[in-house]
């Protein structure tokens, strides 16, 4: 698993969310609603043309760091805080109410 002060590196290295998978014009690749593509898309390498994937640096890294076991991890302790804590689950929208 990785270690969560390194995805919390990782995060801040990335293109910012919320990604979506992109399909349209017969390929895919992942962007975000500002531009199309602009998370991960393939692409040819300039010196020997073999395919290859084009992110900004840190992108790739974070998706890596982001595997099925560490997301798994970390919602299980989410679920676990909720549990526990019911009363204190944040909620998004509080921050939406706050800032109107």
């Amino acid at each position: 698993m990785t270690d969560l002060k390194d995805l919390l590196i990782l995060c801040d290295m990335a293109t910012p969310g919320p990604w979506e998978l992109q399909t349209s014009n017969s390929y895919r690749r992942v962007g975000t609603q500002c531009a199309d593509g602009d998370v991960v898309r393939g692409t040819n390498h300039p010196l020997d043309n073999w395919p290859d994937l084009a992110a900004k640096a840190g992108t790739l890294e974070f998706i890596a760091a982001a595997d099925p076991d560490t997301v798994r991890a970390l919602a299980l302790e989410v679920l676990a805080w909720r549990e526990r804590y019911p009363q204190q689950v944040y909620r998004p929208q509080d921050d939406c109410v706050a800032l109107r």
